[in-house]
């Protein structure tokens, strides 16, 4: 009896001792009892692309004292009121400026054209009268009128010198200004959707991208520099000249000139470029901080996940293979899905030449 039981316990050794070594080899020649077992990666849209910004005015116009419409004598509103597109800000006595002068020479190149019908010369006389009278009506207009609805800000209403700042137009129109680096730039576009974060408060909102720049700021900011050396007066709103011509009598703007376009800074800082978002969706005070995020629209792909001829094999939730053709844009030296797979796809990685179209596999935990 004893003998039996010693027996049986041997016999069980030693099937314990092959089942090891079946082990043991199987894991050493990486053989797998299911060969139809796959790890699978799902489709997923990139993280959103996250920046900093600062809250501006849409344009700030600033409104000088020109001579050349009048004798200043007040403004017609108070500081911090808000006005509309096209209301009276500045007051001029205007009886002694030059628009009559400009008048009758309008009135006589129309009388020469009226006598010589078919003479040229009296025709570009006629001209350059009517411009040059609408052009003064323009520096007026420009120079005692709201440009666009907005709130003002009284800098010095008190006797100013010709070409003062007497007041400050802020446009009612909020937008964010924030940069973005030349890796992340492709990510945006003109319209597109952003979302923002307000940092003291919390309160969350929407815009749209307005502009991205086409010059890096290190450009901006040497062209910005040269403008200065060169004369430039004015306070420049967001796309908004601040006098239009005010400021000086004859109105006359400068030739275009070649500017050099070298930049500033070290040549192994990556570039950066303004972007102006607007259309808030709710309204944010010059200055305040913000936190702007951008959701992407691109699924990247791993390489693992894909053929060499752009097959992708699309596992459904019964754990059948569907082998699909799809259209691939490449960026960066990455891989994303141009057409043919939607976000949340599940993908067989490293699929076997053997698998197809149909073929149902399990599904690595």
């Amino acid at each position: 009896m004893k003998k039996k039981l010693i027996w049986i316990i041997s016999i069980i050794a030693a099937i314990l001792v092959l089942f090891i070594i079946a082990l043991i080899v199987k894991n050493a020649t990486g053989e797998s009892d299911d060969k139809n077992t796959y790890e699978v990666y799902k489709a997923k849209h990139e993280s959103p692309l996250t920046m900093q910004g600062k809250a501006s005015p849409d344009s700030v116009k600033s409104y000088l004292n020109n001579s050349s419409v009048g004798d200043y004598l007040y403004p017609t509103v108070s500081d911090g009121q808000s006005v509309v597109k096209g209301q009276q800000l500045i007051s001029y006595d205007t009886s002694g400026n030059s628009r009559q002068q400009l008048v009758d020479k309008v009135n006589q190149a129309q009388e020469a054209k009226n006598q010589a019908p078919n003479d040229t010369k009296a025709q570009s006389e006629l001209t350059k009268a009517n411009d040059a009278l609408n052009q003064f009506d323009k520096q007026v207009n420009d120079s005692m009128y709201a440009s666009f609805p907005g709130k003002i800000d009284i800098i010095q209403s008190n006797e100013p010198n010709d070409g003062e700042t007497i007041m400050q137009l802020i446009s009612n129109e909020p937008q964010i200004k924030t940069t973005v680096s030349e890796f992340d730039i492709n990510k945006l576009e003109k319209g597109k959707q952003v979302d923002f974060t307000i940092n003291n408060n919390g309160e969350k909102g929407t815009g749209q991208i307005k502009k991205i720049s086409e010059l890096p700021t290190s450009y901006e900011d040497s062209l910005q520099g040269q403008g200065n050396a060169g004369g430039a007066s004015g306070m420049q709103g967001a796309g908004d000249a601040s006098d239009d011509g005010q400021a000086g009598g004859g109105g006359q703007a400068s030739n275009p000139v070649v500017n050099d376009v070298g930049g500033k800074g070290n040549s192994n800082d990556a570039s950066k470029y303004n972007v102006i978002i607007g259309n808030l969706s709710k309204p944010v005070r010059a200055g305040f901080s913000l936190d702007v995020s951008v959701k992407s629209n691109d699924i990247k792909l791993p390489p693992s996940v894909l053929t060499k001829d752009n097959y992708v094999f699309v596992v459904n939730k019964n754990n059948k293979i569907e082998k699909r053709k799809i259209e691939i844009k490449e960026s960066d030296g990455e891989k994303y899905v141009k057409s043919g797979l939607k976000e949340g796809e599940r993908l067989v990685k490293h699929p076997k030449s053997s698998l197809k179209d149909g073929d149902k596999i399990e599904v690595k935990k």
